[in-house]
């Protein structure tokens, strides 16, 4: 089991638009929000590898709700301690 210990998660968002024009209003045409950070993103892509592994932190609040629900989805096993946000 390979245990990732990670200080700063974070959700991350992406948006991706069909084209970008200066000086105008520029719409996404998709918003993907999903947790991020160093320690995370390592345990995603050693859990994609289909290695043993256990992402472990600190998280707070509704963000911290919402990483918690991403992992889970994603199947990655995670044990975080739960602080104020």
């Amino acid at each position: 089991m390979i245990l990732c210990l990670g200080t700063t998660p974070t959700v991350q968002r992406t948006m991706t638009f069909a084209r970008l024009t200066i000086d105008t209003v520029n719409r996404a045409r998709e918003v993907v929000e999903y947790a991020s950070g160093k320690s995370p993103n390592v345990a995603r892509i050693l859990h994609m590898l289909g290695q043993p592994v256990l992402e472990m932190g600190f998280l707070g609040g509704g963000r911290g709700e919402f990483f918690r629900q991403d992992f889970a989805k994603a199947g990655i096993p995670c044990d975080f301690v739960t602080v104020e946000s």
